[in-house]
């Protein structure tokens, strides 16, 4: 086993096993049940990528200023989600998938909810945008998608900019980091 700090002239060639015997390589923290990364003939499987995804626990309607919290947390990989603020913080650099479904609200005549990075509702800080008027009877409940770049410390939260949208157990958000 090799353990502690090493270093060694790059690149590392390193065999997989025998053709009767798999082998494979994990990668844990100080605490031996934090599995960070794991090699084996598959492939790599990082299961500890920060990622977390919420729905709604009841027909709440969010109204204009509002950031969506305390729902219920389906997961929340790295705890880098807090529910109760509706804030996800980015704990490292790099590109994320980020998504959100909702539902226009039963009395504004125009709803508009996004996903703002680090409270800003300008430019590229809007990650995912959505709206919805009154006119438009026939679509009252749809998502949208995006993959933004993060740096470690930014935020980001889904919150009403116009009106009411309704955010129940059809209804969802998250992020998860990507590369």
């Amino acid at each position: 086993a090799v353990t502690g700090v090493q270093t060694c002239a790059l690149p590392i060639y390193v065999g997989m096993g025998s053709a009767n015997a798999a082998s494979n390589f994990i990668f844990r923290g100080s605490n031996a049940f934090t599995q960070y990364a794991k090699i084996d003939q598959y492939g790599a499987t990082l299961p500890t990528r920060p990622a977390f995804r919420v729905y709604g626990n009841t027909s709440t309607n969010f109204t204009t200023g509002t950031t969506l919290t305390n729902q219920v947390v389906e997961y929340n990989q790295g705890s880098n989600y807090v529910n109760s603020t509706g804030i996800f913080t980015a704990p490292v650099a790099g590109l994320y998938s980020v998504w959100l479904n909702a539902r226009a609200g039963t009395t504004a005549s125009l709803s508009q909810i996004a996903v703002l990075k680090n409270n800003d509702n300008s430019g590229a800080n809007v990650v995912c945008f959505w709206e919805i008027t009154t006119s438009a009877t026939t679509t009252t409940h749809f998502g949208v998608s995006s993959v933004t770049k993060l740096a470690a410390g930014d935020t980001l939260r889904a919150k009403v900019l116009a009106g009411g949208v309704e955010f129940d157990s059809n209804d969802n958000w998250g992020a998860a980091f990507i590369g």
